[in-house]
């Protein structure tokens, strides 16, 4: 009996012991975040946007001349510490720069700053439908709405959602990549390319649009459903044909995931 009594008391210190040990070293606290907030005034005569960004989440939408076009930026440090966050807000910022009818926005992370984890800059826009816009962006989603001119994006890796789209050239290219795109078509000849290692890709192409399709795949999945398409090719790691008049192109390659093409 007391053997049994000597090893239910061995348990109970034990536990205890696992409960202080937790509550002593507790190796998952939240994370506390501080935002630094700007809001900034787009100039009327702009046309281009470039957007160059370590860590964070950009979403643009264009609107028509009764908007004011804006951007807003939140820079959010994220650390164990207040001390830490004022310093990692004090040293990372960004730098607006105007050249002509080109709007440049270039983040810089400060001396120690772990970039990936301990600072973000998150972008909102809002601006003329019909501006251009560059995007090079390491990790974070990206939205842009309603936006008829030129888009360029390279993101490493996070989710790209494309919505009413009516670009003539798009070129978007990514690692990581999990993208969407709602496109209409621009009665113009189209040129659009989307490039991925890794995740899915999914294009709804709307009413209108003509191009020769080209879709590569090295491992994974291509699915369509298209309307109005001549198969020139469809096996399990490329599908090539015509859309419509095959006026344009788009072309969409992967290396691994799954690429849907859609047209109602």
């Amino acid at each position: 009996m007391e053997k049994l009594y000597f090893k239910v008391f061995l348990l109970f210190f034990s536990f205890v012991i696992v409960v202080i040990g937790v509550k002593c070293f507790d190796f998952n606290k939240d994370v506390n975040k501080k935002i630094a907030s700007d809001s900034i005034k787009i100039y009327d005569n702009i046309t281009k946007i470039k957007i160059i960004n370590y860590t964070g989440n950009i979403d643009i939408t264009g609107k028509n001349n009764t908007f004011e076009p804006y951007l807003k930026v939140d820079k959010i440090a994220k650390s164990n510490s207040d001390k830490r966050n004022n310093y990692i807000l004090e040293t990372c910022s960004y730098k607006i720069i105007y050249s002509k009818d080109e709007l440049i926005i270039n983040t810089y992370i400060g001396e120690n700053i772990d970039s990936l984890s301990e600072i973000e800059f998150d972008y909102e826009l809002v601006v003329p439908e019909s501006i251009e816009i560059l995007i090079d962006n390491r990790i974070g989603d990206i939205t842009i709405t309603d936006i008829y001119n030129n888009l360029n994006i390279s993101n490493s890796s996070g989710n790209i959602t494309l919505n009413h789209i009516t670009a003539r050239d798009i070129k978007l290219s990514a690692n990581e990549i999990n993208a969407y795109a709602t496109l209409y078509y621009p009665e113009d000849s189209i040129d659009w390319e989307f490039i991925g290692t890794s995740g899915n890709i999914e294009l709804d192409l709307k009413e209108g649009i003509s191009a020769v399709v080209e879709a590569r795949i090295a491992t994974g999945q291509i699915d369509y459903s298209l309307r109005d398409f001549l198969i020139q090719e469809s096996n399990d790691v490329r599908l090539k044909g015509i859309l419509r008049e095959g006026e344009g192109k788009i072309f969409v390659d992967l290396i691994t995931g799954n690429i849907k093409l859609i047209t109602f």
